[in-house]
């Protein structure tokens, strides 16, 4: 299919559901082939057969590097990335709020997107 991302790797994060799944489904409607991750199973398959879906947890490093290897290894590597995984937290008082569950939202919302940036960021300078 020709389109604007024709040929165009793109990893995007937080994809089974809400603003990742509209993006991987636009993405790919554009000539994409996407590579959309998700720590959670979409409740619907993917129908678009450009887009390969993953379970993928943005807060671990070795999950990073073994979705940019697969791209890497099938198609040069990423062109794009939308950091787009985030969770809200416990949505509880700051007082009644225990460390744990803050973690998460910090491993998810930020070191996610940190380690996300890191793994593609050589790649994409080489390809330029």
């Amino acid at each position: 299919m020709a389109g604007q991302l024709a040929g165009k790797a793109v990893l995007i994060t937080g994809a089974a559901r809400g603003i990742g799944r509209a993006a991987a489904e636009l993405f790919a409607s554009e000539g994409a082939i996407v590579f959309a991750t998700d720590v959670n199973q979409p409740a619907e398959p993917f129908l678009d057969p450009n887009i390969r879906f993953s379970v993928m947890d943005v807060a671990s490093e070795a999950d990073w590097r073994d979705i940019v290897q697969t791209i890497k290894d099938r198609h040069g590597g990423v062109d794009v990335l939308v950091n787009n995984a985030g969770i809200g937290g416990s949505q509880l008082a700051l007082a009644d709020e225990n460390l744990g569950d803050w973690n998460r939202v910090l491993d998810t919302n930020l070191t996610g997107v940190f380690l996300g940036m890191r793994e593609v960021l050589p790649g994409m300078r080489t390809n330029k």
